[in-house]
């Protein structure tokens, strides 16, 4: 037999001088009456060993409606999806629980755009269902989806969509512990540095951090000014923030730890000290917060838990089992993890 051809259940079939369905029912499992006698099913496997057979997984899942692959969508697929550390944490996570759920994980590298523009590519069989990590608020990729029959989960934002399950934190409740946390200190004059709209967290994180403020009836920097501070590549924005010692801040709450080390990094460059002159609180807890100089106090959000409680939400949706035991709707708690980035104001 050419040794370049791909073999098929027929040509195992001819060599054992069985039926197709014979063998399918022996490799592939396929559901059928035809019995099969010992002697020719140990024929049927020793010749498929001979032959190197392999079984074609999609054709496998074509006939069973399955594919046994978890397909996983981040926010900012493409050359980023894997770049920052949360999305390592979440990914982490999912690939845990697919593989303690007999799943693969399918990384899609393509952003979701709108349910015109990207249903074919999430329409060709290759997933059981999709786990969509933090979509903008606006974007119609869960209706999307589900409007392809597939299942879904998300993480880090929630959802109306009816049998949608979501794993998101309470973003208001980790602002307000790292806030209570630099009021304790003797900060008042403490600013926010993180977009404040496009997804659900951004908009949480912003909207609790002015809350809060409001309460105490302390002043906020300008929200523009914090906006452009998380999406520009330089670094004036900040410096215009930190300059003038008579008006910085003297703590600052960063969106991630990400913008945490940029802040930090700036303040170093202008002369400042952390946490003499400037403390500093960032969000997520990824490695990155353990490794800087001071130590990163950080709002710790359990990545790898969240990546792996949506797998397992996804795959008992899959499965159409209740038997996995989450809330639909699960929203954690965050920790407050303290290290050496705060510290009480310094006197003017």
């Amino acid at each position: 037999m050419d040794s370049g051809k791909r073999i098929t259940l027929k040509d195992i079939a001819k060599r054992a001088e069985t039926s197709t369905m014979a063998v399918s029912v022996v490799l592939n499992g396929a559901r059928s009456n035809t019995r099969v006698a010992d002697a020719t099913r140990r024929r049927i496997t020793e010749i498929a060993a001979t032959l190197n057979y392999s079984p074609n997984a999609m054709a496998r899942g074509l006939r069973r409606q399955r594919t046994s692959t978890l397909g996983v969508l981040f926010n900012w697929a493409g050359g980023n999806a894997i770049h920052n550390l949360y999305s390592v944490g979440i990914l982490d996570g999912v690939v845990a629980g697919a593989a303690e759920a007999g799943y693969h994980v399918l990384l899609y590298t393509h952003p979701w755009k709108t349910a015109e523009l990207s249903s074919s590519a999430f329409s060709d069989q290759r997933t059981d269902g999709v786990i969509v990590v933090a979509p903008d608020e606006n974007s119609d990729v869960i209706p999307g989806l589900v409007g392809l029959g597939l299942s879904v989960s998300l993480v880090s934002s929630v959802t109306r969509v009816e049998g949608v399950p979501f794993i998101t934190i309470d973003n208001r409740k980790g602002v307000q512990i790292a806030l209570d946390h630099l009021f304790a200190l003797g900060h008042r004059r403490i600013a926010y540095v993180g977009q404040w709209k496009g997804r659900h967290s951004t908009r949480e994180r912003y909207e609790g951090y002015l809350a809060w403020m409001s309460e105490r009836g302390l002043p906020t920097p300008d929200a523009a000014l914090l906006s452009n501070l998380y999406m520009s590549d330089e670094d004036k924005d900040m410096k215009q923030l930190l300059g003038n010692p008579d008006s910085r801040p003297t703590a600052i709450l960063a969106f991630n730890d990400d913008i945490a080390v940029k802040v930090m990094e700036t303040a170093r460059g202008i002369g400042l000290s952390l946490p003499d002159d400037l403390s500093l609180v960032g969000f997520d807890d990824v490695l990155i917060a353990s490794l800087t100089t001071p130590k990163l106090t950080t709002v710790r959000l359990p990545l790898f838990e969240m990546g792996m409680a949506s797998a397992k939400l996804l795959v008992a949706r899959i499965e159409g089992s209740d038997k996995i035991g989450f809330d639909p709707a699960h929203i954690l708690v965050p920790e407050l993890i303290l290290r050496n980035s705060t510290a009480p104001p310094a006197r003017r």
